[in-house]
């Protein structure tokens, strides 16, 4: 149950951005939670390869494969969908730090 919940907010708050930035619609769950299923395997397949240092550099894989899908579904033009992506991993990291800030207080 928490997967699902997780997809869903995460593709909701891609969704949202993208909406923002193009300022129109949400683009469709179906779409949002294809971005995020790639985003997440991209980021997860970096994460297991690279060392434990390193673990933002597969944040940063996960944000560019999200642009470049972005950007061929044809939602954002390039500049745009990157800029989108990287608010989406700035967005991540936030969220990340805050979770473990509640974990471990």
């Amino acid at each position: 149950m928490g997967f699902i919940f997780a997809l869903v907010f995460d593709a909701a708050i891609i969704g949202i951005i993208v909406a923002v930035m193009s300022k129109g619609e949400f683009p469709g769950w179906g779409e949002m939670i294809g971005v995020v299923f790639a985003i997440w395997i991209t980021s997860n397949a970096a994460m297991l390869l690279l060392p434990d240092g390193l673990w933002i550099l597969g944040l940063v894989a996960g944000a560019a494969v999200g642009a470049l899908i972005i950007a061929w579904l044809g939602v954002l033009d390039f500049r745009r969908s990157w800029i989108a992506a990287g608010i989406y991993l700035g967005v991540r990291f936030v969220m990340g730090f805050a979770l473990a800030a509640l974990i471990s207080a």
